[in-house]
This record gives structure tokens, sequence and C-alpha cells, in this order.
């Protein structure tokens, strides 16, 4: 049994995801001039994206892909691009908020030695 939070998939346009919103590219539906030099820079299916901020008017956005390379798109080229958002719960399992209550080895011998 899976004690992972759950997890939504949801195919969208990459200019509809929300900031810092993890995904995974699917296909590029770009005009050919724009597909070429696009997947040139490694917007290619199955590769990790994640919008790291907006401009103000939504008009730009830059984007981190796997996990290496940032860039910057007009809001109108990444939505030529078809991605997976990968959304995760918003709780954590119930374990995971209790702090720990073993002392880790080295602290327990250093009590050990101190009355």
């Amino acid at each position: 049994m899976s004690h992972n939070p759950p997890s939504l998939k949801e195919v969208q346009l990459l200019g509809g995801l929300k900031t810092h919103t993890k995904a995974m590219i699917i296909k590029n539906t770009a005009p050919s001039p724009l597909k070429e030099r696009l997947l040139s820079l490694g917007f290619i299916r199955d590769t990790k994206i994640e919008i790291l901020e907006r401009s103000l008017m939504g008009s730009t956005l830059v984007v981190r892909l796997c996990d290496t390379y940032v860039y910057s798109l007009r809001r109108s080229e990444a939505d030529c691009i078809l991605v997976e958002a990968h959304q995760v719960g918003l709780l954590p399992h119930p374990l995971m908020l209790l702090p720990s209550t073993q002392p880790c080895r080295s602290q327990s011998e250093e009590q050990d030695k101190h009355p």
C-alpha cells in the first residue's frame, strides 16, 4: 500500500500552467519554422518543464527545461506546446507531520556521557 499523496495528471497548453507547476511535454504543435526552433532548444516529447515566472500581463513566460535550461517564451509560443501537468495533492501523509522523537545515534551517545 502506497502512502504517497494523490497525483492528478492533466493535459493542457504550456501557457495555461500556473507558476511553479511541473509538467511533461506531450506534443509540439507549433507551425514549421517555430516548431524546428523549439525542437532545437530541447522542447521535445517526454521532457520535464516548469513555469518559473510570468510577466505582469502574462505575455511572456520564463520556463526551466530538464531542471537545467532556462528560456523565455512568448505566451503564443507556449500555447503551441501540449503538456501533462503533475499536481500533487495538498495534504501530506499524516506521519509526515509528526516530529522525530527518536534522537540520532550520536545525540543519544552524547546524552549518555553527560549526566
